[in-house]
Formats: C-alpha cells, sequence, structure tokens
C-alpha cells in the first residue's frame, strides 16, 4: 500500500506539472448534481454486484461535483457526496446494526478518451485518479456481546472509469465508476459510482459577468487607412492631353483591395478561434475574438462574406463534414448578435477534413478546429 501510495502522489504530482502548462484561455467549468451508489462489503469480486444486500444510496441526489475543463483533454473535478450505509447491509465485511452517514470529497485530474479516438459527437469516455477524505459515522452496539463499530476517517486514492453522454452542447448524462483504496491500510477500501447531470458554462453567460464593448483595433485601422487613396482633382497639363482614366476600374481594384485586407485582418483574429474536441460553442476567449473580428467586418458594411468551418482529423469524414458546418452556423449566428446584419452572409461552408489549415499528423492539428472568412462572391 505504501508504493501505491508513492506512485498516485507521483502521478498527481506530474499531472499538476501538466495541467500548469496549460493554456487556460479555451477553457469551461461544469457543475453536476446526482445520485451516488456506495459498495463496502469488503469483498473483491465476488460480491460486485450483489445490489440488495451490498448496495447503499440515499433516497435523493446526494453528490454535488464542479468540473474546471482544460485543454487537451484533462480536466479536474471536485466531488463532494453524502450517503447511508443501510442497516442489516453487508458493510466492511459483517452486518450493520444501525444505519451509518457516509460523507466523502475527492478530487479527480479526468482525461478525456476521446484525445486517443476521435470525436464521437455525443460519448465522451474518460478515465480518472486522485484522492479525497472519507468519513464514516460509528454502528451502535444492539446487545451487550456486540462489538460497537468506530467511526472511521479515511484518506483515500482513487481511480477510476465514466463517461459523459451529451444531450446537447450544454448539458449531458453523466456516469462513473470509482475504485477508492485506503492509503494507510485495507480497512474501507470500497466501490462508488455515481449517475447525474452535468452543466457546462462559462464566463459569456449574462448571469457571470457584463460583456465589453468591442473596441475599434488601432493596428487594423491603420492598415485600413494605409490603404492608397487616389487624388481625383484633375491635372492640367500644358504639353500633353491627360490621359483617359477609367474611374470605375480603379474604384473596383481599390474596392477589392481594401476587402481582402478586411478578410485577412478578420482571418488573424479567426486564428486563435479555437473549438475544443467534439464542441460546437466557444469560450469566452474564443467569444472575444467574435468582438473583434465583428469590429473588423463593420470596416465595410458592403462587403459580402462565406463562413468557413474546418476541424482536425478525429472522428469520420462524414461527422466531421457535419461538424464544421454547424461551427460555421454557430460563428454566423453569434456575429449576427454583435451587430453584423445577416444578409451579409450569403453561405457556410464546412470542409471537415478537406482542406486542412495545418497538418493533422501534428500538435498543431488542435488549430484546424476553427473557422475562416472567405470574400463572397
Amino acid at each position: 500500500m505504501k508504493n501505491l501510495s508513492k506512485i498516485a502522489i507521483i502521478l498527481l504530482i506530474i499531472s499538476q506539472n501538466v495541467l500548469v502548462g496549460q493554456n487556460y484561455k479555451n477553457t469551461d467549468w461544469c457543475i453536476g448534481l446526482g445520485f451516488n451508489i456506495v459498495d463496502d462489503n469488503n469483498h473483491r469480486f465476488d460480491k460486485l454486484f450483489d445490489v440488495k444486500d451490498s448496495w447503499n444510496m440515499a433516497p435523493f441526489p446526494s453528490r454535488l461535483n464542479i468540473e474546471k475543463i482544460f485543454n487537451y483533454g484533462l480536466s479536474i473535478d471536485l466531488a463532494m457526496s453524502y450517503n447511508v450505509y443501510k442497516k442489516n447491509n453487508l458493510i466492511q465485511g459483517k452486518i450493520s446494526n444501525y444505519n451509518r452517514n457516509y460523507f466523502a470529497t475527492d478530487l479527480l485530474i479526468k482525461y478525456d478518451l476521446n484525445e486517443l479516438i476521435g470525436e464521437t459527437g455525443w460519448f465522451n469516455p474518460f478515465i480518472a485518479i486522485g484522492g479525497g477524505y472519507t468519513m464514516i459515522s460509528a454502528d451502535r452496539k444492539v446487545s451487550q456481546g456486540d462489538v460497537k463499530t468506530p467511526a472511521q476517517n479515511i484518506i483515500t486514492l482513487n481511480g477510476g472509469i465514466g463517461s459523459n453522454f451529451w444531450i446537447s452542447p450544454q448539458l449531458a448524462i453523466s456516469v462513473q465508476a470509482l475504485g477508492k483504496w485506503n492509503a494507510s491500510n485495507n480497512q474501507g477500501n470500497h466501490s462508488q459510482y455515481a449517475m447525474g447531470v452535468i452543466f457546462k458554462f462559462d464566463s459569456r453567460d449574462a448571469k457571470f459577468g457584463k460583456k465589453k464593448k468591442p473596441t475599434i483595433q488601432t493596428v487594423i485601422q491603420n492598415d485600413i487607412m494605409e490603404l492608397p487613396v487616389v487624388d481625383t482633382t484633375p491635372i492640367v497639363k500644358e504639353v500633353a492631353p491627360e490621359p483617359i482614366i477609367d474611374t470605375a476600374l480603379e474604384n473596383s481594384i481599390k474596392l477589392k483591395a481594401k476587402q481582402a485586407l478586411i478578410i485577412k485582418n478578420a482571418n488573424a483574429f479567426a486564428e486563435e478561434v479555437l473549438f475544443e474536441l467534439n464542441t460546437l460553442s466557444l469560450d469566452a476567449f474564443g467569444l472575444k475574438k467574435l468582438d473583434q473580428i465583428a469590429t473588423v467586418l463593420k470596416s465595410d458594411l458592403s462587403l459580402k462574406i462565406n463562413i468557413v468551418g474546418h476541424t482536425c482529423n478525429f472522428g469520420t469524414v462524414e461527422y466531421n463534414k457535419v461538424l464544421s458546418l454547424k461551427r460555421a452556423e454557430y460563428v454566423k449566428q453569434e456575429l449576427i448578435k454583435r451587430g453584423i446584419d445577416k444578409s451579409r452572409f450569403n453561405k457556410n461552408i464546412g470542409y471537415g477534413l478537406d482542406n486542412a489549415l495545418y497538418d493533422n499528423a501534428t500538435i498543431n492539428k488542435r488549430k484546424n478546429r476553427t473557422i475562416r472568412f472567405e470574400i463572397s462572391n
């Protein structure tokens, strides 16, 4: 058990260092509520599904968790749970005389297996490791000859698996199976199963903070102002007649150059608009970039645009086609909310795995989970 404790501590330190190195700009929060079942019968496998005599569950939602999602499939989850060891159930190898209260606080580091197996649409399996603190109240004597089971305070090492089943981009049903081992001895080793709903949110929700009004980017404004301006004042020459200038053609060239610069600047901001694996919405950082893109597009109200969606190479060709198109549609709706008239959007395009912006064989493949803008014909 001492070796197991050392291994767990080393894994936690490594995982913490990995998380510290993450880019925290593309993150989300989740909050969940559900039921938990505790199996503490002191048997390893022969009574694993002895529901009647070994499983304990409170008759109401009794587990609350808060999760912070980082990049590359990593997240930290803090869960608090309450349960009741039922009278006459098999608890730690003997029949319990009375109901016993169970309280647990657990901190887990999770890894989303979709980072390895590819996007699955609505199914997000994960593995989890961590630790926790468990308190179990005492069992009383029934007769003089009985031995009272004292209260227990246990430091546990935890490991398990689970999955989120997404009903919408914000709402999911979550299931999890966790093994919990006493860090000091074998007394109190048990399993805990959880099922509930989770809600994902970030700071774009109105209740969590006000949006800042977009400000015109000085660099972009200067770039646009530096476009060549033609002096239309007639030049009178004494010797040779003034050459005939096709004003319409000149204005057309000038307009195209300006619009090309606008799209270039919009795509410079879109370079940082990254979707997390298997998501259709953006976090607060991505939405801030859309504020800046909207400001750029407002510099020419005549500009018609297409929005192009991209994905990395996780998942099937068909799935990524649909996902990239939905990302483009999502960005369109967000830009409309920011004051871009819907008449300025001609069409959305979903490239999926085609026309990748970065090599999907490198770590830069995550940058393919984004959108781009094109001048519409």
